[in-house]
């Protein structure tokens, strides 16, 4: 029985060119799978992706109008093993279990198919739950794509980062003839937000087409002699070329350092110059920056306005101590705000550090207004 029911919003699913997705997480995923034209689907049911296996059952009637595959499989090992559909064949195929338990009973077949690589685009879709608010051990996937040699792709928590990541996925795996593993924390799974749709895209291959036209390369078989060449083959040619499409696609996002130092712009200015002034100085600055690097405009709003804030308290000249001592008695003394201001420093301090380093605290809620 499905934890979820999402049969009303699977017809978000149908959108096309130029529309606008509002939704979760796991809808965007497979929407993403959608667009990218994939053939076949399989999963296994686990936290925290079992809403997207509820997405794909809810949804199996517009994957059967496109021609998509879907299946239950029985472990994560048999979801991995699926994947082998994409070794002779232009197939692009997506599977999905949880982590890092299921990578783990997937780990043997995820070796197999990594080593004799794929010719279609081949993703896995694994479920972590990892970081801030992880309910098991502190382990991740990505050993486990180390040691087979799969691609892992870990997008920010925001749909249009996600859906890029599974877009570029397939590419990424066509173009190394290697696996690509996706990974979806709790924060990513659920999260809410939009992104500009594409249409649909039927499968150029089908499973259909893969029956009635059998191919079978046996040096794609993991058995020696052929899985030496293979070993030597992901070293020789499918590290390059995932090197270079990376590289040429951009497909990994770098925020510059120098733009974590708008802090510390803040901080001086607000010493001697009024919010006011601060934001019409900095800003056309700032914003361009920030709107070329991806950065979540939200997110550097409100760390702008904490920095002005903390500017403005900080000694020898912040501007709220002068107004202070204008104000206060006369045996209040210039020492006396400094020490009285340390708390609200400290307090404010605290504050920048936990938007910093958890960005949800200021996204949260105008993600789920929408």
């Amino acid at each position: 029985m499905a934890e979820r029911s999402f049969v009303k919003k699977v017809q978000t699913l149908r959108l096309g060119d130029g529309d606008e997705f509002r939704g979760e997480g796991i809808l965007a995923v497979t929407k993403a799978l959608l667009q990218s034209g994939v053939s076949y689907v399989a999963g296994y049911q686990g936290a925290p992706i079992s809403h997207l296996m509820d997405v794909l059952t809810d949804a199996n009637d517009i994957l059967q109008e496109l021609g998509v595959h879907f299946e239950h499989s029985a472990s994560e090992a048999t979801a991995a093993a699926t994947l082998a559909a994409s070794v002779n064949y232009p197939l692009r195929g997506a599977v999905t279990f949880k982590a890092t338990v299921g990578t783990n009973v997937a780990s043997d077949a995820l070796a197999n198919l990594a080593s004799g690589g794929v010719m279609g685009g081949a993703m896995l879709i694994v479920g972590e739950d990892y970081g801030e608010g992880s309910s098991i051990m502190q382990e991740r996937s990505h050993a486990f794509a180390m040691k087979s040699q799969v691609w892992l792709i870990d997008p920010r928590p925001n749909l249009e980062s996600i859906v890029r990541a599974v877009e570029m996925g397939f590419e990424l795996s066509e173009a190394s003839r290697t696996p690509v593993m996706l990974e979806l924390r709790i924060r990513a799974c659920h999260v809410h937000g939009r992104f500009a749709t594409k249409a649909n895209k039927r499968p150029a291959f089908t499973l259909k087409d893969a029956i009635n036209n059998p191919q079978r390369d046996t040096n794609r078989i993991v058995l020696p002699p052929a899985s030496y060449a293979q070993e030597q083959e992901k070293i020789t040619e499918r590290w390059p070329a995932a090197v270079k499409f990376i590289q040429d696609r951009q497909v990994n996002e770098f925020f510059a350092e120098g733009t974590q130092d708008f802090g510390i712009v803040m901080l001086f200015l607000g010493i001697f110059v009024d919010q006011v002034s601060m934001m019409m100085i900095t800003l056309p600055i700032f914003m361009p920056v920030v709107q070329a690097l991806g950065i979540d405009q939200v997110w550097f709003g409100v760390m702008f306005l904490i920095c002005m804030q903390l500017g403005l308290l900080l000694p020898p000249h912040g501007l709220l101590l002068m107004t202070m001592r204008g104000v206060a008695p006369p045996s209040v003394t210039m020492a006396h705000i400094f020490v009285a201001v340390v708390p609200y420093v400290v307090m404010s301090l605290i504050l920048l550090a936990a938007v910093f380093l958890i960005p949800a605290i200021a996204t949260w809620l105008p993600q789920w207004i929408g």
